[in-house]
């Protein structure tokens, strides 16, 4: 079959669901397939905006169509603990959450282009301004990545 092979593969990847570590990254560096991160906030969770005790009436998590596939994958108390965590290390560090999980992402090897949005203009420009400030610090990376290793198990899957 003469057919042009794959050059990119759109994958799920952000500080909550890491997933593709487990598989999907070797197959992708081997095979020379750039991966495109989609949801790198976390569906607005690494925001810092939620809190597992309010109920998500609103938005993507409360009235969206994909209200029910967000809460499954992500409203749960130990991606919410990661989050508080992830948190401290975003204040110690001296910068919001979010530019600590875009940031992140550009640490990390197996993250290409990652695809940005917002629900304001606002959130994109400031997304578009964490990223230009380019990857974390070798130790922020670290103790993020010490955060996800302790959240494996309840981590969405990449490939649902």
């Amino acid at each position: 079959v003469s057919a042009p092979r794959p050059v990119a593969a759109q994958q799920l990847y952000n500080l909550l669901a890491r997933r593709i570590e487990e598989e999907y990254v070797e197959f992708a560096s081997v095979t020379g397939l750039t991966t495109v991160v989609y949801n790198p906030l976390g569906g607005g969770l690494l925001t810092g905006r939620h809190s597992f005790d309010a109920d998500p009436s609103e938005g993507r998590f409360g009235s969206s169509r994909l209200a029910v596939m967000y809460r499954e994958r992500y409203w749960n108390a130990a991606i919410f603990e990661a989050i508080q965590q992830l948190s401290v290390i975003a204040d110690k560090a001296g910068i919001p959450l979010t530019e600590l999980a875009l940031r992140w992402l550009i640490a990390k090897p197996a993250a290409g282009p990652i695809l940005l949005g917002g629900s304001k203009v606002e959130h994109l420009r400031s997304n578009i301004a964490a990223v230009a400030k380019g990857p974390l610090a070798a130790d922020v990376v670290e103790a993020c990545d010490d955060v996800g290793a302790a959240l494996r198990g309840p981590m969405p899957s990449y490939n649902r």
